[in-house]
């Protein structure tokens, strides 16, 4: 069952596009939902499935986890864009999974964590406005080309220690021990509908927030009742061992993102853990 996500407005993935496409993916779950709800009558009470009734569009969920490999051929674009571009009625992508496409697919949240010698694993939850609601379940067993077994080997994914980290001393944390980053977005959308149609033509984007959580064994300085504003940008380049960073992709919190939570605990026999919570809209 491989798993490829398209070019940006694309309507699905071609053969010839696949070996740019393909996402290393760990595990992945779709959901579909007819949202049905019960139809109510005044002064009877009638059985059988026409008591439920559907008054919203299908909603199917595809939920994956995936790592990252810098090696990844790029072609017309990454395959790791849908995590670059901010969702709206153009900023959609097709995901193929196995032989099965689902076309028109939004970014409803994701999220990355780095964690020392551990390979870097992203988490996504898409929203697919053009699932297919018909066929059954289709595999694929080929490979796009030879070489992705080469590229399947443990030493071309992304590793926590060796990435580069920029911005949290001094503003974040004290200390030069980081213990992991995790880095998450999510969008909140609205969908919008034209009469006579059952599914959305449209959404409006009404908040998209993102924030980095950092682990660390200090903090910088403790926040009052505003936050704190961060004076440099942090950043989170993702390299693998041969310094090659993933391509089209990077994490940067601007200058102005507030930190908002900081926590820290210690225990009988342990040393001191704490966490920053630094937080920016986007929009």
């Amino acid at each position: 069952m491989p798993f490829y996500v398209g070019a940006i407005s694309g309507s699905g993935i071609a053969a010839g596009d696949e070996s740019g496409r393909f996402l290393f993916v760990d595990s992945v779950d779709v959901t579909y939902d007819a949202k049905l709800t019960r139809k109510k009558k005044l002064g009877r009470c009638s059985v059988g499935n026409t008591d439920y009734v559907s008054d919203q569009f299908l909603d199917c969920r595809i939920k994956f986890d995936f790592y990252f490999n810098a090696s990844l051929p790029s072609g017309d674009g990454s395959v790791y864009d849908f995590l670059n571009y901010i969702p709206n009625e153009n900023n959609f992508f097709p995901v193929r999974i196995g032989n099965n496409t689902f076309k028109k697919c939004f970014v409803d949240d994701y999220s990355v964590k780095v964690q020392p010698f551990k390979a870097v694993k992203g988490s996504a939850t898409l929203s697919c406005y053009d699932p297919p609601t018909s066929g059954s379940i289709s595999g694929d067993s080929t490979l796009p080309n030879e070489y992705f077994n080469d590229l399947m080997n443990s030493n071309q994914l992304v590793y926590g220690h060796t990435c580069e980290v920029s911005g949290v001393w001094g503003d974040v944390v004290s200390s030069n021990v980081l213990n992991s980053i995790e880095y998450r977005r999510r969008v909140t959308k609205d969908p919008s509908y034209q009469l006579g149609e059952e599914s959305p033509d449209s959404f409006r984007v009404e908040e998209i927030e993102e924030e980095v959580i950092v682990e660390s064994t200090g903090l910088a300085t403790f926040i009052n009742k505003d936050g704190y504003d961060i004076t440099g940008n942090l950043a989170l380049f993702l390299k693998d061992f041969s310094g090659n960073a993933v391509p089209n992709y990077e994490i940067n919190l601007p200058i102005g993102s507030k930190l908002s939570n900081e926590t820290y605990a210690i225990k009988g026999g342990d040393g001191l853990i704490s966490k920053a919570t630094i937080k920016n809209l986007l929009v």
